[in-house]
């Protein structure tokens, strides 16, 4: 079996775009919601030991988040493959 290269991030708004996108990319991506409801870190508190390696988000590219504000979605592409189990999670309710 193939790996799956794309995973597709659909904004939690939109469930319509995200049952056609599952359906139509069955398969052939991962399709989740994103599931960010904002930064976890919102204290200033000092860490002891910080833990992240590096951080986890990279800024979007200015035609990325015209995208994700116009289009409600964001595409991924993983050279290696993304591992389902690691991405899909039950949808957003």
């Amino acid at each position: 079996m193939s790996q799956v290269r794309w995973l597709i991030v659909i904004r939690r708004d939109n469930e319509g775009l995200y049952q056609m996108t599952r359906e139509s990319f069955q398969g052939r991506a991962v399709v989740i919601f994103d599931r960010r409801f904002g930064e976890r870190r919102t204290q200033q508190v000092p860490i002891e030991v910080e833990r992240r390696q590096r951080p986890r988000r990279q800024p979007l590219s200015p035609q990325e988040q015209m995208l994700w504000n116009d289009a409600h979605y964001r595409m991924v592409y993983r050279p290696e493959g993304f591992d389902p189990s690691e991405t899909e999670r039950p949808a957003y309710q």
